[in-house]
């Protein structure tokens, strides 16, 4: 398998991930222009950030490890007519330990009254950014819609806890599932938490750029979107569940490096629609495997035939012939021109390449050069 092979492949599961199928095929031509007016001029059409802190142990977390109590003191009250064991009371529910096999029986959690061992185990499963989306899917989704949207990217502690928490959830928290279920899930949403990753939401994409935890009880988000909205709709979920610190929701414009920062992100999820499949597609494929594999040097040399491939269509598909060999880019683009000219004087103007009227194939060229000649 080539290296384009394997970077398509990896782009593939990257996108199906946390959907039933790649994200590409959920993409409208409405989200394909946004994609393409930032690719076109990032500094021009910006770009907008989400940046906050995601507070692990407070909000629906803590409310969570109250259902929990409430469930095993409800379950220990009703056996109290059972004969007592000797020694200390214990209290048993059935919520595997981190790090047990997803696919095995989950061990039993079996602690001392008033442990906070349970308390621990609990926050631990529950303090995702994963676990919250799949919690509200849960609750959003019937049964069986349930079952197929979020099991198959859960552990199993993450699946027991909210079968047994959801229903109390439910009572609990109907206005925010209300919020999520008008506002957050549409058919492209997949629960995700992990960095550059999409999440899809009505108003359209934000990518996750950073959500890494820390040893603190504070989680720093950083999400970029292209439009104000989705990060906006996101943030008043996270604040209602009471998992959102401070945040600040801005456009950047400047510096170049920080617009810039999600580009080739963008670049890969509108590959499929905006570059036609075969030669020209995987030469951009390799291009940003090269530069996220550091190697700059192989990666404009790959844009260069990107560029050298795309002028050859255009000569080809003006003149019916085919291009000559060994040119450079400045050398072709020159030949093109002066062959404009040559073939019709009047109209060299009108069909000079930079303004070429033919075919697409030319301005898209900008996305991975600014500086080529318009």
């Amino acid at each position: 398998m080539s290296a384009v092979d394997n970077f398509r492949l990896r782009l593939w599961q990257d996108n199906l991930r946390y959907q039933e199928k790649p994200l590409q095929d959920f993409i409208t031509n409405e989200d394909i222009n946004k994609i393409y007016t930032y690719l076109k001029n990032p500094i021009s059409n910006g770009i907008w950030v989400l940046e906050g802190i995601w507070l692990e142990n407070e909000g629906i977390t803590n409310k969570i490890v109250e259902i929990i109590k409430e469930i095993e003191k409800e379950k220990n009250e009703s056996k109290k007519k059972e004969p007592e064991d000797a020694g200390k009371k214990v209290s048993q529910i059935n919520i595997p330990l981190q790090g047990d096999n997803p696919i095995g029986e989950p061990k039993i959690v079996a602690l001392e009254e008033n442990s906070t061992e349970l308390d621990k185990t609990i926050i631990k499963t529950a303090n995702g950014i994963t676990f919250t989306f799949a919690l509200f899917v849960s609750l959003t989704y019937s049964k069986a819609q349930e079952k197929e949207k979020f099991e198959r990217y859960l552990g199993q502690e993450s699946i027991l806890l909210i079968d047994t928490i959801k229903e109390k959830v439910r009572g609990i928290y109907s206005k925010e599932i209300d919020y999520f279920k008008n506002n957050i899930i549409c058919p492209a949403f997949g629960p995700t938490g992990a960095n550059k990753t999409f999440i899809y939401v009505k108003d359209g994409l934000i990518l996750d750029w950073q959500s890494d935890p820390t040893e603190s009880n504070k989680r720093p988000i950083r999400y970029f979107s292209l439009e104000f909205e989705p990060l906006h709709k996101i943030s008043e979920f996270y604040k209602s569940i009471g998992k959102l610190g401070e945040f600040n929701i801005y456009p950047i414009y400047s510096p170049e490096d920080e617009v810039f920062e999600p580009y080739t992100i963008f670049l890969k999820l509108g590959i499929s629609k905006i570059f036609e499949q075969g030669k020209i597609q995987d030469l951009i494929l390799q291009s940003i495997s090269t530069f996220e594999q550091e190697n700059y040097a192989y990666c404009i040399s790959t844009i260069g035939l990107v560029f050298e491939e795309q002028l050859t269509q255009i000569y080809e598909t003006i003149f019916r012939v085919k291009c000559p060999q060994g040119l450079t880019l400045g050398g072709l683009l020159d030949l093109i021109n002066s062959d404009v000219k040559d073939k019709d004087p009047n109209k060299a103007k009108k069909t000079s390449v930079r303004t070429f009227e033919y075919s697409d194939i030319y301005k898209k060229c900008y996305l991975l050069l600014p500086t080529f000649p318009k």
